[in-house]
């Protein structure tokens, strides 16, 4: 990295498990250092008890992070655990104007939890166009931004996704599908469905097989060796 004076970036954001907290410190050094604005966004916060959410939040803030954002990598999180979330972040002393949520559609429930963190007072919300992400893919910008934008920037996304995004997504057919759903019930890495369906070698109830393989294997991280 450069000196932020000198690059076209103003904030960098850190994607972390909680293992890796002990890593955060010097990282976050040398950024601020180059003065940047630090982020950090914790992954599959889905799999961690309260005490650990708190705790790792509170060393991100105490080495130098100045936003913070929940990732539901598993994409299996529902709308009404969201007040309970955003209640023990403000009662451990956060500004939830300063936290984000970054949401996976798995159970196509991403707007719904967009909305929820929202009224609840997060101030940062991950959109992309289509939902185009990984896998069952992301919050969609235009469905999001519909009743906060008026209609010359909705023709302008509808030209945008008309030019560029069809394509992409007719090759690429992200978005939220069976298989995504039964791994985000059973905190199955994603990766694992997404080789699967990549191969596509595989019949459905072949794939549906593995899964439930891949279920009894504790599955949380994925492991390149399990996949062969």
């Amino acid at each position: 990295f450069h000196k932020k004076n000198k690059s076209k970036i103003s904030m960098v954001r850190i994607a972390a498990s909680y293992e890796d907290l002990n890593y955060l410190k010097p990282i976050v050094k040398i950024l601020k250092s180059k003065d940047y604005t630090v982020c950090i966004n914790l992954m599959k916060f889905t799999l961690l008890n309260d005490n650990q959410i708190i705790s790792f939040f509170k060393k991100a803030l105490e080495v130098g992070c100045e936003n913070f954002y929940v990732a539901d990598s598993f994409g299996c999180f529902k709308p009404n655990q969201v007040k309970k979330l955003c209640l023990l972040l403000a009662k451990n002393n956060f500004a939830l104007s300063k936290f984000g949520y970054h949401g996976h559609n798995n159970f196509n429930l991403a707007f719904e939890n967009a909305i929820q963190f929202e009224k609840n007072g997060f101030g940062l919300i991950d959109t992309s166009i289509m939902g185009m992400g990984r896998g069952a893919g992301n919050l969609l910008f235009e469905k999001f931004l519909n009743k906060k934008i008026d209609k010359l920037k909705k023709n302008l996304i509808k030209k945008f996704i008309q030019k560029h995004m069809n394509k992409l997504k007719k090759n690429f057919s992200w978005g939220p599908s069976y298989p995504y759903e039964y791994s985000a019930k059973n905190n199955i890495h994603p990766t694992y469905v997404q080789n699967l369906l990549n191969e596509k070698k595989f019949t459905f109830k072949q794939i549906y097989q593995i899964l439930k393989f891949l279920k009894l294997n504790n599955s949380k991280k994925f492991d390149a060796n399990i996949f062969d």
